[in-house]
C-alpha cells in the first residue's frame, strides 16, 4: 500500500512540474491590428505601413500606390509620377497646351506678360492687357495694340458710341 502513495505522489509531481500551454485562442481571439491607423486592418490593407486610407493601386499590382515605388504620386494629383507631366505640383487635369510634355503649371515656356489671362503664344496683344482679344479688322493683331483712332481710351467702345471718347470707361457710367 505504500507503494501505491509513493507511485500516486511521484505522478503528482510530474504533472505538476510539466509546463502550462493556454487553450487555443478560438475563445479568446486577438483583436486585428491597423498599424498605420488608416481604418483598414493590416490583413486587408495593400499598404499597411503607409497611411493610405483611399487603398489606390494605380498598377492594380496589390500594393497600394502609397508604397509602390513604381508608382509614386509626390504631388497627390493621382496620377502617378512615371506619367504625370509636372510630377512635383499638383495639377490633376495634365494640361500641356503646347505639347512638350511640361504640365502648364510647371512650363517655364507659357507666359501671360500683360496677366489678361490669355497665354502670350496665343494673345493677339500680348503687352497689352486685352482679355477680350477684339480685333475688329481680322488682321491677327489685337486693338489694343495697333493705333486706333476710333477707340482713343482703349476702353473697348469706338468714340463714335463712347460718352467719353478720352477717359477709358468701358461701362458708360462716368460722365465727362
Amino acid at each position: 500500500m505504500i507503494y501505491r502513495i509513493i507511485i500516486f505522489l511521484l505522478l503528482v509531481n510530474v504533472v505538476y512540474s510539466l509546463p502550462y500551454i493556454p487553450p487555443p485562442p478560438e475563445n479568446n481571439p486577438v483583436p486585428p491590428i491597423d498599424f498605420d491607423l488608416d481604418g483598414l486592418y493590416d490583413f486587408e490593407d495593400n499598404c499597411p505601413n503607409s497611411y493610405n486610407p483611399s487603398q489606390r493601386d494605380f498598377d492594380w499590382d496589390g500594393i497600394g500606390n502609397a508604397c509602390d515605388y513604381n508608382v509614386l504620386d509626390n504631388d497627390w494629383d493621382d496620377v502617378a509620377n512615371i506619367l504625370d507631366n509636372c510630377p512635383y505640383v499638383w495639377n490633376p487635369n495634365q494640361i500641356d497646351w503646347n505639347n512638350n510634355g511640361v504640365g502648364d503649371v510647371c512650363d517655364d515656356e507659357i507666359v501671360d506678360f500683360d496677366n489678361d489671362e490669355i497665354i502670350d503664344e496665343l494673345d493677339n496683344c500680348e503687352f497689352s492687357y486685352n482679355p477680350s482679344q477684339r480685333d475688329l479688322n481680322n488682321n491677327s493683331h489685337g486693338d489694343a495694340c495697333e493705333i486706333n483712332n476710333n477707340d482713343l481710351d482703349w476702353d473697348e467702345i469706338n468714340n463714335e458710341y463712347d460718352n467719353c471718347p478720352l477717359i477709358w470707361n468701358p461701362a458708360q457710367t462716368q460722365m465727362c
